[in-house]
């Protein structure tokens, strides 16, 4: 899976959010598109009752989903679920190859 991304990876980790778990808001200060580097989470293990809050608004994300949300923004997670919430998490370079797959994702010409 790893190697669709066809961009430099700076850091590459599982992270677990255990049941009625949470993480406080804050922002992660340039990890932004413009900013040139991005996180990207793909769940691996979720449920409805994880609350992911970007900016103030819910996203819901699926298993085996690939998400870049810009963490410059605040953003906070609650496990409220009976189970492990378990993410793989990419820090990537926004090279050509990824500038090209973001844009073309979030509709930028």
């Amino acid at each position: 899976m790893l190697a669709t991304f066809r961009c430099p990876l700076l850091a590459v980790r599982f992270l677990r959010l255990g049941p009625g778990s949470r993480i406080k808001e804050h922002a992660d200060l340039d990890l932004g598109f413009d900013d040139g580097e991005v996180r990207i989470h793909v769940p691996v293990s979720t449920d409805a009752a994880v609350e992911f809050l970007h900016h103030g608004e819910r996203v819901e994300m699926a298993a085996g989903e690939a998400w870049y949300l810009d963490l410059n923004l605040r953003h906070a997670v609650v496990n409220s679920g009976p189970s492990a919430r378990v993410h793989l998490v990419m820090d990537c370079v926004v090279d050509d190859w990824l500038n090209v797959v973001l844009r073309q994702a979030l509709g930028i010409p």
